[in-house]
């Protein structure tokens, strides 16, 4: 019997081929809210990266790009003043594209309007305000007004108000300790429960153990006490004219 073929060896282009599409790409980009241009960006550069697509030729990358990105794209490109011919240069010019729809006052007033919501935990919060300022513009000041809109926004004012006392507060500072912060409250908010618990199994149980006796039918309440007492006084009591 003549022995099996040796397997056959993937080359280098196929090899890439399978690594290329084995990871999942982002979603198409939601042309109706360009402000998110930035952050969708982000995620497809990290999908070229992981999945091997940054090495591929100019062409393929652009073509990566405008598939992954969806319908959408043909129209965005025919608007550019010239055809680019490199990833890098497409990617400026989707840059320059939505910079121009965007609204900065706009994804301003957003930012200073957001609140910790009921319910809503510190790392949640913080994480919102970080989004929206990557929309906004605010260059080497961005730290400063996130740590800034943090202790307007958060729910906790009592340590809103120890943060504010703090000259050298930093961003990282202001995080640290509203994230203690809402740890302890949560810790202590257990405790009382805890405590009021024990409190009411307690209350329960003292209830529960007291005899009945005293309150049955032989016990008289102390109205019929009174009575009962008068009527033997009266009937001893003698007439003195009698």
């Amino acid at each position: 019997m003549a022995p099996d073929p040796p397997p056959l060896r993937e080359n280098t282009s196929q090899q890439g081929e399978r690594t290329f599409f084995q990871v999942k790409p982002p979603d198409p980009f939601d042309m109706s809210n360009p402000a998110q241009w930035p952050t969708w960006k982000k995620r497809f550069t990290r999908f070229m990266n992981v999945s091997g697509g940054i090495k591929r030729s100019e062409e393929e990358k652009i073509d990566a790009l405008l598939y992954i990105f969806g319908e959408k794209s043909e129209e965005v490109v025919t608007q550019f003043d010239s055809v680019p011919t490199t990833y890098k240069d497409l990617l400026e010019k989707l840059d320059k594209y939505f910079v121009l729809k965007k609204n900065v006052t706009y994804e301003r007033f957003m930012f200073n309007s957001r609140h910790q919501n009921p319910g809503e935990t510190v790392d949640s919060f913080i994480t919102a305000l970080h989004l929206l300022a990557e929309n906004c513009e605010f260059s080497t000041l961005k730290s400063d007004l996130i740590r800034d809109q943090i202790l307007m926004g958060m729910a906790d004012r009592k340590t809103s108000e120890e943060l504010q006392l703090k000259a050298d507060l930093t961003l990282e500072m202001a995080t640290t300790m509203a994230r203690q912060a809402e740890v302890q409250a949560h810790h202590n908010r257990i405790i009382r429960n805890d405590q009021q618990q024990l409190v009411n199994a307690v209350r329960s149980g003292d209830r529960s153990s007291r005899s009945p006796r005293g309150r049955g039918r032989g016990a008289p309440t102390g109205r019929q006490w009174d009575r009962r007492t008068s009527l033997h006084f009266q009937g001893q009591a003698k007439c003195s004219f009698c």
